[in-house]
């Protein structure tokens, strides 16, 4: 029995070691960094003898009330989910230190992506544009940032801002300048046979730096035009202005150029 319970002792004994060796996580750490300092916080529940404060409640709503709609910032990306990733705002935020908000999926990239992660990581950090700042009655509240609006819309390009900087022009460039884009001169046609469209006007070309698509695509800009719409045709490194004189809307105009460039195929 003796054995048995110096072995027993032995064991406990040999526990209380191994834990004490235990590291300890970065979120124990930074809680005994706390002991013995005085923080602001927010009662959020009182059961009996029982009381719930939160630090994190109170940055939340602090920073909310100073946070301007518009404003730059920079963070770093705290966890992800399907729908987006969430940011917390450095400590050094003049702003609003800290405060935690999502970014929206739809706010990552101008481009279509399937999942957050293809994007940004835990970790990383990145700069955002406060789009929404809600407060709510008795509830935290809710803020959201933007990544791509930080970043140039792809579709209100123009030639002038594809290459800013005059180049000087190689040989083979001037070839291509040259060369009518495959294709764009049958759906300018085919556009012009459109119901609501009255004239279509090919415009400036260039040569990008960088093959942006093999095959022929049109993109409508979003540059205001009083009389119309521009487009932007691309194939290999060829890029040219189109501009439509129409009175149709923004939706019409989409449908316009989806069948005239389906009749080519």
């Amino acid at each position: 029995a003796e054995a048995a319970g110096d072995a027993a002792a032995a064991s406990v004994a040999a526990g209380v070691a191994a834990a004490a060796t235990t590291p300890k996580d970065a979120t124990t750490v930074a809680l005994e960094s706390q002991v013995g300092k005085m923080i602001d916080v927010r009662l959020t529940d009182v059961q009996d003898k029982k009381i719930v404060v939160s630090e994190r409640a109170l940055v939340q709503d602090v920073g909310a009330r100073a946070l301007k709609v518009g404003a730059r910032c920079a963070g770093t990306v705290v966890s992800l989910s399907d729908f987006g990733a969430f940011v917390e705002l450095s400590e050094a935020d003049l702003q609003a230190p800290r405060l935690e908000g999502l970014v929206h999926i739809s706010e990552m990239s101008w481009n279509r992506i399937s999942h957050p992660r293809d994007v940004v990581r835990v970790g990383e950090a990145v700069e955002v544009k406060v789009l929404e700042v809600i407060q709510g009655e008795g509830r935290p509240p809710r803020i959201t940032f933007s990544l791509k609006q930080l970043q140039a819309d792809p579709l209100l390009e123009t030639l002038d801002t594809i290459m800013p900087v005059a180049i000087e022009p190689s040989v083979d460039e001037d070839e291509l300048l040259d060369t009518p884009l495959p294709g764009l001169l049958d759906i300018c046609a085919n556009l012009l046979t459109e119901e609501g469209i009255d004239a279509v006007i090919p415009g400036r070309q260039a040569i990008e730096q960088r093959v942006v698509s093999q095959d022929l695509e049109l993109w409508l800009t979003n540059v205001v035009v009083a009389d119309g719409f521009n487009l932007l045709a691309r194939a290999g490194r060829q890029v040219q202005e189109i501009h439509v004189v129409t009175g149709l809307d923004r939706d019409a105009i989409k449908r316009a150029i989806k069948r005239a460039t389906s009749a080519l195929k």
